[in-house]
């Protein structure tokens, strides 16, 4: 019995891979020949362009913002949240969702405890800037580094979805602090269409674009070249970096490799299901695919909003625009699988275990207030149609001279978790951190510290053999 369930699996797995090699491989077109434009300047603005009309100038200025608190704002914010319908649970869990109960518990913290005008003080801790870049607005913040070091290394901070700068507040701290003489001068930047940023008004704002900003704001802060973290969609774009601007990210550190979905990747998978002594390295990747079926239920369970915001964004974008618990209940569990899939069995999500509701209900309140939390949702779109067209960033090999190192959570989700040694001729660093999820940075600043210079020491190191081998060549 036991035996033929097993062998339906191994036939169900191969049949998978076999249909995804023959559509990746013969159905769709690969190639990896970038689009002619790619490093062209775009326009995202408002402003309708006539056929043959220029792209107006970008006005270059650096501009002071402040985060602005809104007596306003919070009175409409607390009115919505008074009216919530709460829909009552049928399991003490998150099994079927975010919990209404914990949900409860949420909004009530939300209306009587959480004091925004404190966190708006604490977000403006660091002076924030604006800049015009391809018709559209970019928030970023430039954070100094503390006291006197040999080595400054300027390094971008990129986060994912549904993330916000925010998240990186803690790691900043850190990282311009000079430990062994280097510290970091700390960029982070918030996407167009999240955090402070205005959102693009065209359509086709993809990872090559957000890449091509990354590096024009880069320059004009005076920096040709830089060091790259990169966390959910920023992992993505760090890739994205190596292939298209090895000149410019000296080296690119990320928490979520992208899955090897050649013919040899998906053979490892289903063998790999069966067999995991043989195919893999390491204990982290072989649990991936130890229970085929488990892994199969959970893509299931979790792949919902990847499909609704890959299709329809504006539809759930429209709802969670207009209700804040709503927002609250949709983005905060995707915390809660995020920092370990074992949380929906918890009747709080496990969310307050790595996390203050403080915490939380920051991150969502830039959803809110910016309403980028809907267009946000856009960019999956946008990136699901390149990914089924011609140009395919994510299929693209990294440049052979990109410097490359890995920082993964231990409950980090899916196929994600495994080495890409296929995409990158140069991976000087590829650690596991344990207890940690998805949100690398929000669940441990002061370890991600650690190993990002870590990171920058084996670049060092590796920057100087390649400079000593270059001198014994002349």
């Amino acid at each position: 019995m036991a035996f033929g369930c097993c062998k339906k699996l191994l036939l169900l797995s191969t049949l998978v891979a076999v249909a995804s090699v023959g559509y990746y491989k013969f159905i769709r077109k690969d190639t990896n020949q970038l689009p002619s434009d790619v490093y062209d300047d775009h326009y995202w603005g408002k402003k309708v362009l006539k056929q043959g009309e220029p792209i107006p100038k970008d006005d270059t200025t650096l501009r002071p913002l402040k985060v602005a608190y809104d007596e306003d704002v919070l009175k409409d914010l607390h009115e919505r949240l008074n009216k919530t319908r709460f829909v009552e649970p049928l399991q003490n869990s998150f099994e079927d969702g975010f919990n209404g109960d914990m949900l409860k518990t949420v909004v009530d913290y939300w209306i009587n405890k959480y004091d925004w005008k404190k966190q708006v003080d604490y977000l403006n801790s660091h002076t924030q800037f604006t800049t015009q870049i391809e018709g559209i607005t970019v928030h970023f913040i430039r954070i100094k580094p503390t006291g006197a070091a040999k080595v400054v290394k300027p390094i971008l901070l990129v986060n994912g979805w549904p993330s916000s700068i925010y998240q990186f507040y803690k790691l900043a701290e850190l990282l311009r602090k000079p430990v062994n003489d280097v510290a970091f001068e700390v960029i982070l930047v918030s996407r167009p269409g999240f955090g402070f940023s205005e959102q693009p008004h065209k359509s086709g704002f993809s990872i090559s674009d957000s890449c091509r900003i990354y590096v024009k704001l880069m320059k004009r802060l005076g920096h040709e070249k830089f060091f790259y973290h990169g966390e959910d969609w920023g992992s993505v774009e760090g890739h994205g970096l190596s292939v298209l601007y090895p000149q410019n990210a000296e080296a690119i550190h990320l928490t979520m490799p992208l899955p090897d979905l050649t013919l040899v990747g998906l053979t490892k998978m289903v063998v790999g299901s069966y067999l995991p002594s043989l195919v893999y390295s390491n204990e982290h990747e072989a649990e991936t695919f130890a229970k085929p079926k488990d892994l199969i239920k959970f893509i299931l369970r979790e792949v919902g909003y990847f499909i609704l915001q890959a299709t329809k964004p504006d539809t759930i974008g429209a709802l969670l625009m207009d209700s804040p618990a709503g927002s609250a209940a949709y983005y905060l569990e995707k915390f809660s699988v995020g920092v370990n899939k074992e949380s929906i069995y918890l009747q709080d999500g496990g969310l307050t275990k790595k996390f203050t509701l403080d915490e939380l209900l920051t991150d969502i309140m830039i959803l809110w207030t910016t309403e980028n939390g809907a267009y946000s949702h856009r960019y999956l779109k946008e990136f699901v149609n390149k990914v089924d067209s011609d140009f395919d960033i994510t299929r693209m090999k990294g440049h052979p001279s990109a410097l490359v190192g890995f920082t993964i959570g231990e409950h980090e989700i899916g196929i994600t978790k495994m080495k890409p040694s296929c995409k990158y001729s140069n991976i000087l660093k590829f650690d596991y951190l344990m207890d940690v999820g998805h949100f690398v940075a929000f669940e441990a600043p002061t370890a991600l510290d650690e190993h990002l210079r870590k990171f920058e020491s084996l670049v060092s190191e590796h920057q100087t053999k390649i400079e000593k081998e270059s001198k014994k060549e002349l």
